[in-house]
C-alpha cells in the first residue's frame, strides 16, 4: 500500500474515533459539535511550535479562559481529544509538506492521547512523562537542524577538500592520516581566503571529510 495513502487512513480513522469519543463526552451526535469546538479552532490557533501536550489545548481556550483554565484541562477528559486532533492535523501538514518520516511521528503521537482519551483520563496522567519526552525530541530536533546548516556551511570546502584528496602524490597517499596532513594547509589557505573560516587547526574536521568521502577507500586505506 502507497504510504501517503495509508498514512491518511490512519489519520482519518484516528480523527473519526475522536469524534465518537467527543459525542460520548457532549452527549451529542457524533461530529456536529467535535466540528465547532475541535477542529475549527485547531485550524484557526495551532502553532507547530508549541509541543507540550497542555500547552497545544490551552492554545484553543479563549483570551478570558486562558490565565485560569490551565488546571481545568489538565484534568479534564476533552483535552486529550484536543491534543490528538491537533497532532492529526501536523501530520497532515506534514505529509502536504513533503517530510513523510514527521507526519508518522505526529501520528503515532496522536494515536497514543487518543487512546488516553478513550480511557477517559485527564492530561495530568501523563503530563510529566510527555513533557520530558517531547523536550528532548525538541532538543533532538534542534541538534539535527544545526548539524544539517553546518554541513551546508562548509560543503564547498568539503568538496574541494575531496578534489584535493582524489589528486595524490607518486605513489599515493600512505593513509587518510597523509592526506589529511598534506590537504589540510590548502583547505585551510581556501578558508581564509574565500571563507567561511574554519575553527581550530581543521585536521579533525578535514580527517571526517575524508573518512566520510564516498570513493576513499579507492584513494587512501583506512587510518
Amino acid at each position: 500500500m502507497d504510504r501517503t495513502l495509508e498514512l491518511r487512513d490512519c489519520i482519518d480513522l484516528t480523527l473519526d474515533s475522536l469524534a465518537e469519543c467527543h459525542a460520548e463526552l457532549k452527549k451529542s451526535k457524533p461530529g456536529v459539535s467535535f466540528t465547532t469546538d475541535v477542529l475549527i479552532p485547531i485550524r484557526q490557533h495551532d502553532d507547530e511550535k508549541v509541543v507540550v501536550p497542555l500547552e497545544i489545548a490551552i492554545q484553543f481556550l479563549s483570551d478570558a479562559d486562558k490565565p485560569n483554565g490551565a488546571a481545568a484541562m489538565a484534568k479534564s477528559p476533552v483535552t486529550p481529544i484536543l491534543v490528538s486532533a491537533a497532532l492529526c492535523f501536523r501530520s497532515l501538514k506534514a505529509e502536504i509538506r513533503g517530510d513523510i518520516e514527521l507526519a508518522w511521528r505526529y501520528l503515532a503521537d496522536a494515536r497514543y492521547w487518543s487512546g488516553v482519551a478513550h480511557a477517559g483520563r485527564g492530561i495530568d496522567v501523563a503530563h510529566d512523562k510527555t513533557v520530558m519526552l517531547a523536550s528532548s525530541e525538541a532538543r533532538k530536533e534542534n541538534a539535527k537542524s544545526g548539524a544539517q546548516a553546518r554541513e551546508k556551511k562548509y560543503e564547498a570546502l568539503r568538496e574541494y577538500a575531496f578534489e584535493l584528496a582524489r589528486k595524490p602524490p607518486p605513489g599515493g597517499w600512505r593513509s587518510r592520516s597523509h592526506a589529511v596532513t598534506v590537504i589540510t594547509p590548502h583547505v585551510l589557505s581556501r578558508s581564509e581566503s574565500d571563507g567561511p573560516k574554519m575553527r581550530g587547526d581543521g585536521v579533525r574536521t578535514i580527517d571526517e571529510w575524508l573518512k566520510a568521502m564516498p570513493d576513499a577507500s579507492t584513494w587512501f586505506a583506512k587510518k
